[in-house]
């Protein structure tokens, strides 16, 4: 860069700076005294001044702690999680795994949760939080470098820009994060900076980025510039259609289908202390990556002005805050102001003895106080009045009724009340009410956890944007699965597809959205509840003693019980365990057996199924019989009747008809008998088979992974003699190199 354009960059950027600032300024002033009664600081300091000079109380109370901890506790024990689905450019579910475990990998690498949860405590508590993406070194041993999702635990040092509407500020097109510094600091972190000493001058020509106490502005400034780019349409041989730059990889008999301008974005971050530029880096994306979490955002109009106003949690409490306060230290005053005289009498109306049981009456029972009726020679030897009682309280009622009246209006500022007024009068605290009350106040809440959700899935945005730019020669990957464990994955190479199911490709377009992960305090309930479940079952407790203990969370004693039930285990699943890899010839012996076994299961299963529609055959056509049987002697007996005796044929005819529904329904329920018994011993005899089959599944599985294992240990143990074998070259020719010179280092 020139000194022209380093020149003119500065005057841009501290034009840029001021301008930004003169909008924000009352948002981050408002900040500040939320903060201020955050931190248990609701006075004006000219009134705590002028109270503590007079020796009147200041009294402050945490008031707002409670409601504000309730939702930031919140989306604390609820951890959010960035997912990934699939949109074009030859993205598909296995890409979106691919970078769903990948962020969960950085997540967990910079403790992503602690950065959500800072900016999302500092919406709540002053409005606005900040959180950003780095790409840095993985250690001072390494040029890997590797995304991180970093906090930003002092929002005031983020400027963006004024022009941004969006709730997370991804459209920003311009963004300062800067800090104060000394000049020791500083010329220790920038050795080579130009400009070491400022001068008087210099300092008046900074703008206010340096100042005459030793203190100087470092500022990222972070700008979106554009280039334009050419686009083409381009329709390949087999119909498809190809979307290119005329700057990128020539394409060579496609036929061109349409082109457009482009205003490319490129992302610079510069570095500057007001005077000149101490660095510059280009950021890999195409968005600033810095993301905001604000509050309640309204827009006013001034005069015909738009103005943001961004409202915190801790805004509408200030207020009743102070004005509870306020009561509280009258009351205080009051009870201070009451005298220490519990009498009131006549100089020598009581004599020293009189004087020590008045002071006795205090503190303890006494039979009679005697006072003078008469002083000598005053008062003209009139009767003197008993001494007074001196009235020693206060009225705190209007105090506790105003204080709790303040009270009401911080809980209606705060959206949430822990107890409902019905719930108040009759007391009702059962668990439903609680429940109630929870959702209550999560739900006058909610448009703080809208704006984190937002903020999170900006960050998976930036993350999905930069991907590919992370990616090392190595074409390796280290991801996170689901179950929390560790696994290195291997990329494809640039422009070719993925071999196999072990191979993945970074390349695609994608779209974030955020899961919500259960409370920890609701994990392990579940899971508690879970193992007594299992632990109930006889014949899985020997097999599952060990995990079944680790769920019910006892801490160290549960790990040594744990430990001490895997001898209750199978022989071959505490080699698993134990990280030992199992014999494939064994696993592939055992996969045989289960199938012989699962035939023969089957075959079985068919000989059952044709004895019981055998015997169903058979038992219909019994019954079959005995109901033409039954009808038979039904109707000769009813003509026998006939005959015989009409009111006897009557007789008759209930008898039969009796006689023939018994047998019906002992026929009928001879048939279910048996139907139910065959379908018992059908679904317990598919119940095996389906056991022998995933037994069956889960040692194949076990197999080939093993075959897997092996064959990945052999191709690292081939690349390690590769490499060898180039290294080893590369010394013999350097070697050689070295002897064709040492005649000429000889000669000179």
């Amino acid at each position: 860069m020139t000194k022209v354009a380093e020149d003119a960059l500065i005057k841009e950027l501290k034009d840029a700076f001021d301008a930004d600032l003169a909008v924000w300024q009352p948002i981050l002033d408002e900040g500040d005294t939320d903060m201020k009664n955050v931190a248990l600081d609701p006075w004006d300091s000219d009134d705590r001044s002028a109270r503590k000079a007079a020796g009147r109380p200041v009294i402050v109370t945490d008031e707002l702690g409670q409601y504000l901890n309730q939702p930031i506790n919140e989306f604390r024990s609820n951890p959010r999680g960035v997912k990934f689905n699939p949109t074009g450019n030859g993205a598909n579910d296995k890409t979106a795994r691919l970078y769903e475990n990948k962020m969960r990998e950085i997540e967990y690498r910079s403790n992503a949760q602690v950065a959500y949860s800072t900016a999302y405590a500092d919406a709540v508590q002053r409005s606005f939080g900040w959180v950003r993406v780095d790409m840095r070194f993985v250690s001072e041993r390494s040029f890997k470098k590797e995304l991180w999702v970093e906090a930003i635990p002092n929002p005031n040092s983020v400027l963006p820009d004024r022009n941004s509407m969006k709730p997370d500020s991804s459209d920003m097109r311009r963004c300062f994060v800067f800090e104060q510094i000394t000049r020791g600091d500083f010329a220790r972190d920038y050795p080579w900076a130009e400009i070491k000493s400022f001068s008087p001058d210099l300092i008046n020509q900074s703008g206010g980025w340096l100042t005459a106490n030793d203190m100087v502005r470092v500022a990222e400034y972070w700008k979106i510039e554009t280039r334009e780019r050419v686009l083409c349409l381009y329709q390949m041989p087999d119909g498809k259609t190809l979307e290119q730059f005329t700057d990128e990889k020539a394409v060579k008999g496609y036929k061109k289908l349409a082109e457009r301008p482009v205003d490319f974005p490129s992302v610079i971050q510069y570095l500057t202390n007001g005077v000149e530029i101490l660095k510059k880096t280009k950021w890999a994306g195409k968005t600033i990556p810095i993301r905001s979490c604000f509050g309640k955002i309204l827009w006013l109009n001034d005069n015909g002005t738009p103005r943001r106003v961004i409202l915190s949690m801790t805004r509408a409490m200030r207020d009743p805050y102070m004005a509870m306060c306020w009561v509280l230290s009258n009351e205080l005053e009051a009870l201070g102001a009451i005298t220490k005289n519990p009498y009131l009498g006549y100089a020598g109306s009581a004599t020293p003895a009189q004087l020590n049981e008045l002071k006795k009456s205090l503190h303890e029972p006494v039979a009679m106080l005697q006072f003078q009726p008469y002083l000598d020679g005053q008062n003209g030897g009139a009767l003197l009045p008993l001494p007074i009682r001196n009235p020693m309280t206060a009225d705190l009622s209007a105090y506790a009724m105003s204080a709790e009246q303040w009270r009401r209006a911080i809980q209606s500022a705060a959206g949430s009340n822990f107890l409902p007024t019905n719930a108040q009068k009759r007391n009702d605290k059962s668990g439903v009410a609680l429940e109630k009350i929870d959702e209550q106040a999560q739900k006058g809440t909610y448009h703080f956890t809208d704006a984190s959700n937002g903020m999170i899935r900006g960050v998976g945005e930036i993350v999905e944007d930069v991907m590919e730019a992370t990616v090392d020669e190595s074409r390796e990957m280290v991801v996170v699965l689901p179950d929390g464990k560790s696994k290195t994955v291997q990329l494809a190479a640039p422009g070719q597809e993925p071999q196999g199911d072990d191979e993945y490709s970074v390349k695609g377009d994608h779209a974030t959205t955020i899961s919500v992960g259960q409370s920890y305090e609701n994990e392990r309930q579940a899971a508690s509840a879970f193992a007594d479940v299992l632990a109930a079952n006889p014949q899985v407790f020997p097999i599952l003693g060990p995990m079944i203990v680790k769920l019910k969370n006892l801490g160290p004693i549960g790990d040594e019980m744990a430990d001490a039930l895997k001898v209750l285990q199978p022989p071959e699943l505490r080699k698993q365990e134990d990280g030992a890899k199992p014999d494939p010839r064994q696993l592939q012996a055992q996969l045989e057996e289960a199938k012989q076994v699962m035939a023969v299961a089957k075959q079985e299963i068919a000989e059952r199924d044709k004895v019981i529609e055998t015997k169903q055959i058979e038992r219909e056509t019994e019954i079959e019989k005995v109901t033409i049987q039954t009808q038979s002697q039904r109707e000769t007996a009813i003509e026998v009747a006939k005959i015989t005796a009409g009111s006897r044929a009557q007789t008759t005819q209930a008898q039969v008809d009796g006689k023939a529904r018994d047998t019906d329904v002992q026929a009928e329920i001879d048939l279910k008998i048996l139907r139910a018994e065959s379908a018992i011993s059908a679904q317990k005899l598919m119940l095996d088979a389906q056991k022998l089959e995933l037994d069956a599944l889960k040692l194949q599985f076990q197999g080939e992974q093993s075959d897997k294992d092996r064959e990945h240990d052999g191709q690292k143990l081939t690349h390690q003699a590769h490499v060898n074998a180039a290294e080893g070259e590369r010394g013999h020719e350097r070697a050689i190199e070295m002897q064709d010179r040492q005649p000429e280092g000889d000669n000179a």
